[in-house]
C-alpha cells in the first residue's frame, strides 16, 4: 500500500504514469507528498524504494528515488499489527536493504553486513515472543525499531 503510493505521488506533476517511472527508471519532478503510518516490516516507511506489482504483465519490480522518501513517518508501537507474515518481510527484505554495499551488493562492505545480522538477529530473538504475546509494547517497539533501522543508519 505504501509503496503504490509513493509511485502514485510522483505521477500526480506528470502525464505519464507510474509504470512508465518503473520501466524507465524516470526520474520524479519533485518529492513524494506521501506520509506512512506504522507498517513495520519492510523498511518502506523510512526509505526511497517501492516495489509494485502490475498483474496485466505479472511482473513486480522495484524503483527507487531520493525523491520517492515519505514527507512523513508516523511509527508508533502501540498501532503495529505484527504477524508472522510481518516478521518474515522483515527478515526476508534486510540483505537486499538500503544499506550501501550491504550483503547483496557489489564489493566488501563487512560492517554493513553486520548491521544486517543484527537486525535478522533482533527478529529471530524477539519475534516469536511478540507472536505469543501480540499486546507487549516492548517487543512490538524492538521489531518496529529492527524494521526501521537500515533506513535511518
Amino acid at each position: 500500500m505504501i509503496d503504490s503510493s509513493k509511485i502514485i505521488s510522483i505521477t500526480i506533476p506528470v502525464s505519464h504514469s507510474g509504470w512508465d517511472f518503473i520501466k524507465t527508471k524516470l526520474s520524479p519532478k519533485q518529492q513524494s507528498t506521501g506520509h506512512c503510518v506504522n507498517p513495520a516490516a519492510t523498511g518502506t516507511e523510512m526509505n526511497r524504494f517501492a516495489v509494485v506489482q502490475n498483474k496485466q504483465n505479472q511482473r513486480k519490480l522495484g524503483y527507487g528515488d531520493p525523491l520517492t522518501y515519505p514527507k512523513e513517518s508516523f511509527l508508533d508501537p502501540t498501532y503495529t499489527i505484527v504477524s508472522a507474515c510481518k516478521l518474515y518481510l522483515l527478515w526476508d527484505h534486510r540483505p537486499d536493504c538500503s544499506l550501501p554495499g550491504s550483503y547483496f551488493g557489489e564489493g566488501e562492505a563487512s560492517l554493513s553486513d553486520r548491521f544486517v545480522y543484527a537486525i535478522i538477529r533482533e527478529a529471530i530473538d524477539n519475534g516469536p515472543h511478540l507472536i505469543h504475546d501480540l499486546r507487549n509494547y516492548v517487543l512490538r517497539e524492538k521489531i518496529m525499531y529492527a524494521a526501521t533501522t537500515p533506513s535511518i543508519i
